[in-house]
């Protein structure tokens, strides 16, 4: 099966800076790489959308323990990431980027 890399749709908690994009995306787009910069003010809850572009019926996902808890949501082709309980290292400086973290989707069809 086939499934189309994702886009990110949305983002909520990153902080000012923040931003998140998709990498290493493989298997027909079953499994790939979700790369997450974390702002200096971001929330310890927060979430990212994926647009699939094509109906997605399950999706495993899984991230560094910084983001505390992590749950799924499937709407049509668009998979919600969210977390709660973050606790990211403070180790942006003035004019720097922050930290990066990464998530890992598999298992999508």
């Amino acid at each position: 099966m086939t499934i189309s890399t994702p886009a990110v749709a949305s983002t909520t908690g990153l902080g000012t800076g923040g931003g998140a994009g998709v990498e290493n995306v493989v298997n027909g787009g079953q499994s790939g790489d979700v790369l997450i910069k974390i702002g200096p003010d971001y929330s310890a809850a927060g979430s990212i959308a994926l647009d699939f572009l094509a109906p997605v019926s399950t999706c495993m996902v899984t991230g560094d323990q910084a983001f505390g808890a992590l749950s799924t949501s499937i709407v049509g082709s668009v998979v919600t990431i969210s977390w709660t309980g973050a606790a990211f290292p403070s180790t942006a400086e003035a004019g720097s980027d922050g930290p990066s973290y990464y998530l890992y989707f598999q298992g999508v069809t």
